[in-house]
């Protein structure tokens, strides 16, 4: 068996994994409206850096001359980039809920 069985993303494991996750956290209210108000920006996120023209072009490949700092640069620098990429992509889906709610 491929060790990409369990990793793609079409994996069988990966959609369990999924429906195990949405059935635990299905029943959960969360009363914070700073929590809720960022996980409304989350799909939003998602789909931006996902796209193909985006990933592709501005993500993928861009950040191997990471895999040869140290493990402290690597794991600040690693935050730093998710936290720059979700920050700019909540603004990007901020602008767009403005423009068309």
């Amino acid at each position: 068996m491929n060790a990409k069985f369990f990793w793609s993303d079409s994996s069988p494991i990966t959609a369990i994994l999924a429906f195990c996750l949405i059935a635990l956290f299905k029943d959960l209210k969360i009363k914070s409206i700073a929590i809720n108000y960022v996980a409304s920006l989350t799909f939003g996120v998602y789909l931006i850096h996902e796209h193909p023209m985006i990933k592709f072009s501005m993500i993928f490949d861009k950040f191997i001359f990471l895999a040869n700092t140290p493990p402290l640069i690597f794991i600040i620098s690693l935050i730093g980039i998710v936290m720059a990429i979700y920050i700019s992509c909540s603004l990007i889906d901020y602008v767009r809920l403005l423009l068309f709610n």
